[in-house]
């Protein structure tokens, strides 16, 4: 067999990677449970889960002949399992919707163990924000109405739950009945289901310990799929948490406002108005980081950065003066909804204390004063420090 290091993920199987396949498709025919397994200890010690099944329409066909028998073998299962990605394909989440409703608890233990193991998603991978599959939402459902709350708190910090908005809520499909095959399997009901604030809540009073891991891998894959922000939307109210101290690590909240992406940007600067105490120690460096969204070209972050820099400069006096001159000059900007954001910002700011703007702003505050943006730039002269 050869060596993985270093390998293609996606490549054609060597001979001896075909011939170890075939003749485990064919044990999974044939042999008993007892040799199932005892096939899975020589799997583990001289083999890995990628040397198998490349083409995933032999694994499905073996996977299916084996549960038709009625056997399980948890260990072989557990062993192949774990290099497949279950994401972007229907026949793997159908196995695994088969594993959990199998009569042997085992079944349901060692789909536990594969959620648990699943790698989080990243922006650049082709599967990212492909939508689970029915047979997914299928599982996803069994647990919430079986109270299994450990596969969906490994579902929320593996980043691997279906969900459905309506405006800014978000809901888990119901589907009892999951359609199996076919394109009808990709579909996502959009209407009824249970509230994610609701699943969230059980999830975290089930593990109070568990609930700030799965946060922070949720912060972790951001950018590359919708769920982060859902959780974390609902967490940054969270009583229940905010009552035992969490807050957002700074660090995090950085690298989210740091990022290369509009959608991990949007959702830093969101949870940090939502958390501006979560900003310590690292105000200065957020300071900078909003000011260039601020200066960017997209509206929707310079509009959020605008009034991070508001929140930012009230907390901390060392913040202020920076904040003040990134906001000043967004005045000057050509795009008059960054314009506005500015002066909200900077009239926000004025209500607290008189501002120490330059003799350029104050100018460009003046020429505002007399057009469209009047009684904000007004408002804001009327509390410059003299």
């Amino acid at each position: 067999l050869p060596d993985l290091a270093g390998s293609e993920p996606f490549r054609d199987p060597t001979p001896a990677e075909s011939e170890l396949s075939a003749l485990l498709a064919a044990g999974m025919q044939v042999l008993p449970e007892a040799g199932l397994e005892a096939l899975a200890t020589w799997l583990r010690v001289h083999a890995q889960p990628g040397h198998l099944f490349h083409y995933g329409r032999s694994w499905h066909s073996a996977a299916d002949a084996l549960l038709e028998r009625g056997l399980l073998a948890p260990g072989l299962f557990a062993f192949v399992l774990g290099a497949r990605r279950p994401r972007n394909e229907t026949d793997e989440q159908r196995i695994l919707w088969q594993l959990y409703t199998h009569p042997d608890p085992r079944g349901a233990e060692l789909v536990r163990e594969v959620v648990a193991a699943l790698p989080l998603p990243r922006p650049d991978d082709y599967v990212s924000g492909v939508p689970w599959k029915q047979p997914w939402q299928g599982l996803q459902t069994r647990a919430w109405e079986t109270g299994d709350l450990t596969l969906l708190a490994a579902c929320f910090e593996r980043c691997a739950l279906q969900t459905w908005s309506k405006g800014a809520k978000a809901f888990l499909p119901e589907v009892r009945t999951p359609v199996l095959e076919g394109w009808q399997a990709n579909s996502v009901p959009t209407d009824g289901g249970v509230p994610l604030e609701e699943v969230w809540a059980a999830v975290r009073d089930a593990d109070p310990e568990r609930a700030p891991r799965i946060l922070a891998a949720l912060l972790a894959c951001a950018e590359a799929d919708e769920l982060p922000a859902q959780v974390l939307r609902i967490a940054a109210r969270d009583s229940a948490l905010l009552a035992h101290g969490y807050r957002f690590a700074p660090g995090a909240l950085l690298d989210l406002v740091e990022s290369p992406g509009a959608r991990a940007v949007n959702l830093g600067l969101e949870l940090l108005l939502a958390q501006p105490e979560a900003a310590a120690g690292m105000t200065l460096a957020l300071v900078d980081a909003a000011a260039r969204h601020l200066r960017g070209a997209a509206s929707g972050p310079a509009k959020a950065a605008a009034r991070a820099l508001g929140v930012l400069a009230a907390a901390e006096a060392d913040a202020r003066p920076a904040a003040l001159e990134a906001l000043g000059d967004a005045l000057f900007a050509s795009q008059a909804p960054r314009v506005e954001a500015a002066l909200r910002a900077l009239g926000a700011l004025a209500k607290a204390a008189p501002l120490a703007l330059s003799a350029e702003v104050q100018a460009r505050l003046r020429a505002l004063s007399d057009g469209p943006h009047a009684k904000q730039a007004t408002g804001v002269l009327a509390q410059v420090q003299v």
